[in-house]
Formats: structure tokens, C-alpha cells, sequence
């Protein structure tokens, strides 16, 4: 989860490819079906929504995103200090001129049902949560003493509304995910990777490429729940999985870009295989050596949804019922 809120090492792109062509890939209309999750957009505070990440529409009133998202925490601050090197010390190496960061740890999480008013946005348009499910082994694994193994960052959300305009992402279903290019999209902080201070918040679709060098994490039936990548740079320095070989399009998501889309073209045919969701197993143990010169060599995730689709497909099923049982007593009434 560092990655998403861990401003400092955001959504990037090659420093040597202009924005653009990750903007103009973006825009591609397969990659609609990724909108803004937003919160506080009742209607006492409309029009005064806060961003909380991306989405993702896989049928016509529901999507998936990142469970964490829609989470309280309570936060604890934790101080690292760095030598010269960029190697975690003390504070003395510190002092005698070193660097120091301050991470954001979560140390308590719940499931927000006090605040009903997110909403999601496709387009130019809004729709609103009518209901949601938390994938169940999350809220356990986080909540656990001692914190377990991250348990499946999943939630599907039903809207109000059918989503209109737009084309639903078609679930991958298949285990052979490994070694295939994705196409990451989300709406996070973004920039060039060598220079810190241009990554910002700007809000802006924002689409770029890897590949899924490992799958590793929480399993479920059996198998592995993690798609991981690294951020490959253009000087091969920085590789850490797979090959060192940067794509055209080389990005590395996080800042906002949790809950966001990883998809692949297989055929010309483009299927969802994840939901970013940030740093998992391979992420501990930062590069902080390349976190301070640049943003190359960082390690995401994102959730594999192949693993997850006997879930997802079961609970629209019961959505549907559910609504479908209402509707029939109504009748009766």
C-alpha cells in the first residue's frame, strides 16, 4: 500500500518519452471503463467530492477498485534516516549529512460505512454507490494481531445507475498472466521520472506499459493473488525482476492510482487482469538509493484477478437476486 500514498514515488514515466503519448494512450476508448472513485458527493457536499483513486466498470452498474480505498485508518508516522549513501541508518549518520524520510504506516483499518455518499465517475457523468462488498479475508488480515499476510484489496461496488457510453472491461479468466505487456491506467499523481519536484496531482488520466515479471502474495484456491512489475529505466540500471529491457512506454502507478486498471490485448482483444493496488511482498526492502536519485527500480502490484472472478461473478449474481427478491415483494405489496 506505500505506493499509494507515498507521494514522493508516484505514478511516472520515462523522462525520456514525452507525457503525451502516455495521455494519448490513456484516452483510447477500451480504457473508458476506468473512471474516478470519489467521496463526500452527497448532497449536502456537491460538487465539493474528494478524490480517493480509480475504478474500474466490468458490467453495467458495477465496478471493482481497491478495498483500502474505502477504509478509515489510523496512522502512524514513521521516521527513517539515511547516510550519505541513501543507506537506512541512525540518526547520527543523520545529522552528519544524511537524508531522512517519513512514511505513513496504517496501523488500524476499518470499513467506512458511515459515510454512504461515494461516487464514481465515468466521463463527464456521476453515479452513486447504492451498495458494496468488501472481499471478506481483507478487513480479517489487516485487523489481525499481529497484521497478517495482505488478504485480497478487493471491493465491487453496485451503482445506482447503469453507467451509459461506456463499454464494461471484459475479466481475464486465464492463469497464464506471467511474462505478458499490460497497460496500466489511472488517474494518480504523475511526472518524469529523474525530477521529483515536476510529480504532482493533476487529476489526468494517465495510461503506460509493463510487463508482469513475477505472481506471488496471499493465494486463493491455491494460487498466487499478486501480478508484480518493476519500473525498468532507460539506463537497464535499475531492473530488479524479469528483463531490464524499459518498453516504449515504460510507467510505474501509485500516488491516486490504486483501484486503477492493468490490462492486456490478447488477440485484439483487450482484457481487465488487475487492480492496482500498490507495494505487496516484493516491495519491502526499498531501493532508497534510487528512490533519492530518481523514481526508477520501484516494484508495484496489482490484484490478479483471474483468482478472484468465482468471487466477483458470485456476489453480482447475488446483487442481482437480492434486487430481483425486493422487486417481486414490492409487486406483491
Amino acid at each position: 500500500m506505500l505506493l499509494c500514498v507515498f507521494a514522493a514515488r508516484a505514478g511516472v514515466y520515462r523522462h525520456d518519452v514525452p507525457a503525451e503519448k502516455y495521455k494519448k494512450l490513456a484516452r483510447e476508448q477500451q480504457f473508458d471503463c476506468v473512471g474516478m472513485s470519489l467521496t463526500n458527493c452527497g448532497e449536502d457536499n456537491h460538487g465539493a467530492c474528494r478524490y480517493l483513486g480509480g475504478c474500474v466498470l466490468i458490467d453495467k452498474k458495477y465496478v471493482l477498485s481497491a478495498a483500502h480505498l474505502f477504509t478509515r485508518k489510523d496512522i502512524r508516522f514513521d521516521t527513517i534516516y539515511l547516510d550519505k549513501n541513501y543507506k537506512k541508518s541512525d540518526k547520527a549518520a543523520y545529522a552528519a549529512g544524511g537524508s531522512m524520510m517519513i512514511l505513513n504506516q496504517p496501523i488500524r483499518d476499518w470499513q467506512d460505512t458511515s459515510t454512504l455518499n461515494f461516487a464514481f465517475r465515468f466521463g463527464d457523468r456521476m453515479y452513486y454507490a447504492k451498495r458494496w462488498l468488501v472481499y471478506p479475508p481483507y478487513l480479517d488480515s489487516i485487523n489481525a494481531t499481529p497484521r497478517t499476510e495482505f488478504c485480497g484489496d478487493l471491493i465491487l461496488i453496485e451503482l445506482e445507475d447503469t453507467v451509459a457510453g461506456v463499454t464494461p472491461a471484459v475479466l481475464n479468466e486465464t492463469f497464464d498472466e506471467q511474462g505478458s505487456m499490460i497497460t496500466c491506467v489511472g488517474y494518480g499523481s504523475s511526472g518524469p521520472a529523474n525530477r521529483h519536484d515536476d510529480i504532482d496531482e493533476f487529476y489526468e488520466k494517465i495510461a503506460g506499459q509493463n510487463m508482469v515479471d513475477n505472481i506471488e502474495g496471499f493465494k486463493v484456491n491455491g494460487k498466487a493473488s499478486l501480478l508484480s512489475c518493476d519500473f525498468d529505466g532507460p539506463d537497464n540500471k535499475h531492473n530488479r525482476m524479469g528483463s531490464a529491457k524499459p518498453l516504449p512506454l515504460e510507467w510505474e502507478p501509485g500516488g491516486g492510482d490504486c483501484g486503477g486498471g492493468l490490462f492486456r490485448n490478447v488477440k485484439g482483444h483487450w482484457q481487465l487482469v488487475g487492480i492496482i493496488t500498490g507495494g505487496g511482498p516484493s516491495s519491502t526492502g526499498f531501493d532508497f538509493a534510487s528512490i533519492k536519485g530518481d523514481c526508477y527500480g520501484g516494484i508495484f502490484d496489482g490484484l490478479r484477478i483471474s483468482v478472484f472472478n468465482e468471487w466477483i461473478k458470485k456476489s453480482i449474481t447475488n446483487f442481482k437476486m437480492t434486487e430481483r427478491s425486493v422487486h417481486d415483494e414490492v409487486k406483491k405489496d
